[in-house]
């Protein structure tokens, strides 16, 4: 999981694609940029379209969560928290229990309930916030 230094509010690792590239070779590019390990993408597990607010204006993202593996032989270091790698040095990545996710405020809000039920087939959710 990540926060802000400070934060108490918890999302999943990932970030944006470049142009050209597809979904699954920009999360493993980015969860190298900030963990320093190597994952591959399993499948799709759930896309979200979020409806929301940002400084005044509507906004609408579209997301795409995928089951992850690491590379054989890769590392993320095992301590509570540490640095991202990336050149944001306000965001903390960590391990979290799946039990622990219960009981913390998380984004997008239906990963509470999914973590528990990840099935081989995607699942769409529409988030209104």
């Amino acid at each position: 999981m990540q926060r802000d230094t400070g934060g108490n509010e918890f999302a999943l690792p990932g970030g944006h694609i470049k142009l050209g590239e597809t979904l699954e070779n920009g999360l493993v590019r980015e969860f190298k940029e900030e963990t320093g390990a190597d994952i591959y993408c399993k499948h799709l597990l759930w896309s979200e379209e979020c409806f929301w607010e940002w400084k005044g204006k509507k906004a609408h993202s579209i997301a795409f969560y995928y089951l992850i593996e690491l590379c054989k032989g890769s590392f993320i270091p095992d301590w509570d928290e540490f640095v991202s790698h990336k050149d944001n040095c306000n965001v903390l990545i960590g391990w979290m229990s799946v039990d622990e996710v219960k009981n913390v405020i998380i984004y997008p809000e239906f990963i509470k309930k999914e973590i528990n039920n990840m099935n081989d087939y995607p699942k769409h959710f529409i988030s209104k916030g």
